[in-house]
């Protein structure tokens, strides 16, 4: 008797409930809870914070987390950073676009490259090119020269190894000895070290000092060696001659067979076997 009277009643709500789902009216609604809120809509959309309306998620969005913000695109989109967009990614093995069709991040063990993802088979490579030469290895290790694999480098403020214990470049300061090794250079102008701030060879048209530490411009024109200051030459260019009064000048010298010519083009000093004319 009294399961008679629970069947009309569970038939009833089960009717009510029926009714309330056939009656949502919620355009992209999948669910409805009532005649006027949605619990669910349809992919693509999310509802609005009083659950009345489905909000579109924009443009290959499949998943929104909140209104303007997208958590999942579609295949072949990548999520910007912001979250506000979905942009296209259709390059293979990336795993992540920050820009349409320009990879960020390519999956493992492919390395990205201008925007592109390359096979990358070389030991200890972090990064190849379009061409699979390596450009960037992994910490303590560099790229060879043809890029063909990663050179364990073992010197100290060393940028790129020849080999383990052979440095070709140096960091910023530093220069790469005869030995290999990398050795302080804070001299001006200076482009190789032998020793801890002894210069060894300076950058074009300076000129080393004496001492070794220090790179200066020579002042006279037409001379390519100052050894003992900027206004003392010690070898002019072809076809000019030191000044025989004190080597301060390079004086055009176009008399064949003298070494040394005055400030007016004369020739004051020949050859060996050679004279000059007068004053034999």
């Amino acid at each position: 008797m009294t399961a008679h009277k629970f069947v009309p009643i569970c038939m009833l709500l089960l009717l009510l409930v029926v009714g309330v789902t056939s009656q949502c009216n919620i355009d992209f609604c999948s669910t409805c809870s009532s005649a006027v809120t949605c619990s669910k809509c349809n992919t693509g959309f999310l509802p609005n914070a009083d659950n009345t309306v489905c909000i579109d998620c924009f443009d290959n969005c499949t998943f929104c987390s909140q209104p303007g913000k997208c958590s999942e695109c579609a295949q072949g989109f990548s999520l910007n950073p912001a979250g506000t967009a979905c942009v296209s990614c259709n390059i293979s093995q990336c795993s992540f676009c920050q820009a349409a069709d320009t990879c960020t991040t390519c999956s493992a063990p492919f390395t990205q490259f201008e925007g592109q993802c390359f096979n990358c088979s070389i030991d200890k490579c972090t990064q190849c090119n379009q061409n699979l030469n390596c450009s960037t290895c992994s910490s303590l290790y560099n790229p060879s020269s043809d890029g063909s694999s990663c050179i364990q480098c073992l010197v100290a403020d060393c940028i790129v190894c020849s080999s383990p214990n052979l440095c070709s470049t140096c960091e910023t300061n530093f220069s790469a000895s005869n030995t290999g090794t990398c050795v302080a250079c804070n001299i001006e102008q200076c482009v190789q070290c032998e020793y801890n701030n002894i210069c060894k060879t300076c950058s074009q048209n300076f000129n080393l000092s004496s001492t070794y530490n220090q790179c200066f411009s020579c002042n006279i024109p037409n001379c390519i060696s100052c050894t003992t200051g900027n206004d003392v030459c010690d070898e002019c260019q072809e076809g000019f001659s030191l000044n025989p009064a004190g080597s301060t000048s390079c004086d055009q010298c176009n008399v064949a067979n003298c070494e040394g010519c005055n400030a007016a083009a004369e020739c004051v000093a020949c050859a060996s076997g050679f004279f000059v004319d007068g004053l034999k």
